[in-house]
């Protein structure tokens, strides 16, 4: 994302969001399934993720860009925080893999 932000005339030293259109052909999502009212750790963060893949299905994605800002609103050694649903509205995760297929719409603010 980084070069793409730079091309756009991005200013990619401060966050920005974007929108993605596509096929994916793989697509690794996690919810979470919170049951208590257990203090909240990293630790506990990633025991109540459960995990799904699916493939070949069409999905409309909102993310946000940063280098700065893992650990805060970016998931840790990553630069991207992305959330997506299935075009079909039966499916909506956070986006932990993502392999799309060609035809992608990305959208990025205008600058």
């Amino acid at each position: 994302m980084a070069a793409a932000g730079g091309d756009a005339g991005l200013d990619t030293a401060r966050p920005f969001p974007f929108l993605l259109r596509a096929t994916v052909a793989r697509l690794g999502f996690h919810i979470f399934n919170k049951r208590d009212d257990a203090p909240h750790s990293p630790e506990a963060h990633e025991r109540i993720k459960v995990k799904f893949a699916v493939e070949d299905v069409a999905a409309e994605m909102i993310g946000f860009w940063s280098n700065k800002h893992e650990g805060i609103f970016i998931p840790s050694g990553r630069t991207a925080h992305i959330h997506f649903r299935t075009s079909d509205t039966t499916m909506t995760g956070h986006v932990d893999e993502l392999e799309l297929r060609s035809g992608s719409v990305l959208a990025l603010p205008r600058v």
